[in-house]
């Protein structure tokens, strides 16, 4: 009875803290088309500074704990060159992924 009741108790911390968190979705600036995240309340939490090469619905909510937003044009001309940025759902920069080709598959 007393594992059962663990379980219950962790599976339920689980769930709470999955609906604590903030609903966000992407949105599109009107004025140039660029694209950032914001809260079901409208609060901007990464700005609109980044294309949409990719089809991203606006309306469902993002599920995922890091946010990627892609911008290809950043530091062209280095082999070693950042695509996009990676952000935290609290808009917090995390990192510059970086495009990476290993070559032809022949």
């Amino acid at each position: 009875m007393k594992k059962q009741f663990c379980i219950f108790v962790t599976l339920m911390t689980m769930m709470v803290g999955v609906q604590a968190q903030e609903r966000l979705y992407y949105f599109t600036n009107p004025a140039d088309s660029l694209i950032g995240v914001k809260n079901k309340a409208g609060k901007v939490v990464v700005p609109a500074t980044y294309r949409d090469f990719t089809v991203m619905d606006d309306t469902a909510a993002i599920n995922s704990s890091i946010i990627v937003l892609m911008n290809p044009d950043m530091q062209r001309g280095n082999p070693a060159r950042s695509y996009g940025d990676a952000y935290s759902r609290e808009g917090k920069l995390l990192y510059h992924p970086l495009l990476y080709d290993n070559g032809c598959s022949q």
